[in-house]
């Protein structure tokens, strides 16, 4: 008996289709979830090799790293390098740490080429790979490539000074505010010994481990924010609207010099959410700057908090918050080398207490 082949009806094709269009919207979810654990335990990772470092280094130095690294006196002054330059030899990067020249402003100044391949060489280790950004800045020594990037800053407290005791107008002056990674400047050393520059002159009092009196476990010194967005980005460019300025966007108000801004600074001031002040378009842009707005973050609000960041003109002050693209939270490190997700809904007052070294207060382990 002769049997005809026959091939499938259209009606059964289109069933087959529509299953493997099913199969295919229930699997993405899936692979992109397995995609972004993956991007996140990296980015934990990069936390703990800093945490490492840190530790290293304080058992080199009996100090943790300083939030600034030295005076730049060969150069009468001007931009310092950052804590993640001062790292760099306790996470593999002795090469690149050597290739700094301390002394001499490191963001372009004096000769132009001088510490472009510092500024230029991205460390992967100070990237979240959760980060969607493109921006970039250009090397401000003229070479036209863009500038090292990273998404991790340091603690410097539950306040927006990034300075205590440091004789200036806009500071923390309460010990028990402070983090890790506030800026103290030891005011003993003169600038000059005997008509030559002291290379003590303005050096930093970094913390020590018995500074943290709340308990290493208990004191972050490290956390997530994410890059700008921007393109060329420069200080200039122009503010976005409130929806839009939600992933981290930073504004500095020209208005706030020494005005409505002052001690203690614990609370953000109301401009902070009107937007009507200069963007600061170059957070996380070059890595190792040592401004508020690209060095320090603060505890003052909790991760991911839906307003944008913001400081004062004169550079001093800094309401930078912890943030991240991954859901629901940040990744921060902690003073005893731990790395820990910290969820959007954290207390206030627990974030606050994680925020400083030595505010005396009890935090339990269960309350983050």
């Amino acid at each position: 008996m002769r049997h005809e082949r026959r091939g499938f009806t259209l009606i059964e094709l289109l069933v087959v289709i529509a299953i493997i269009a099913v199969l295919i919207a229930l699997l993405l979810p899936a692979v992109q979830a397995a995609r972004e654990a993956a991007r996140r335990a990296q980015c934990v990772n990069n936390l703990k090799q800093m945490g490492l470092a840190a530790m290293n280094f304080e058992s080199t130095n009996t100090t943790l790293p300083p939030a600034w690294g030295p005076y730049p006196y060969n150069s009468g002054g001007g931009s310092r390098a950052n804590f993640l330059a001062v790292i760099m030899p306790f996470i593999e990067q002795g090469s690149l740490y050597n290739s700094w020249n301390l002394t001499v402003e490191v963001n372009g100044g004096g000769s132009l080429e001088m510490n472009e391949t510092a500024r230029l060489t991205q460390v992967n280790a100070y990237l979240c790979p959760s980060d969607p950004s493109t921006g970039y800045v250009n090397d401000p020594g003229g070479s036209g490539l863009p500038c090292a990037k990273t998404n991790y800053f340091a603690n410097q407290g539950y306040t927006g000074a990034q300075y205590f005791n440091s004789n200036l107008t806009l500071q923390e002056t309460n010990g028990a505010m402070i983090g890790p990674y506030i800026v103290q400047y030891d005011l003993s050393q003169p600038q000059t010994i005997n008509g030559s520059p002291n290379p003590l002159y303005q050096r930093l009092v970094a913390c020590t481990l018995a500074n943290i009196i709340d308990g290493t476990s208990n004191t972050a010194m490290f956390a997530e924010t994410v890059r700008s967005r921007y393109g060329n980005a420069g200080s200039s460019a122009s503010w976005p609207a409130l929806a839009t300025a939600q992933t981290g966007d930073g504004y500095i108000d020209p208005t706030q010099n020494g005005g409505t801004m002052t001690a203690p600074l614990q609370v953000p001031p109301a401009i902070c959410q009107t937007l009507s002040s200069r963007l600061l378009a170059y957070r996380g842009l070059e890595y190792y700057r040592f401004i508020p707005e690209c060095t320090n973050y603060c505890h003052s609000e909790p991760p991911n908090v839906r307003m944008p960041d913001c400081g004062d003109s004169s550079i001093v002050v800094g309401f930078t918050y912890a943030r991240s693209w991954h859901s629901g939270g940040v990744n921060a490190c902690f003073a005893d080398g731990s790395v820990k997700f910290i969820k959007n809904s954290v207390s206030p007052m627990t974030w606050a207490a994680l925020g400083t070294r030595a505010g005396g207060e009890v935090v339990s382990s269960d309350s983050y």
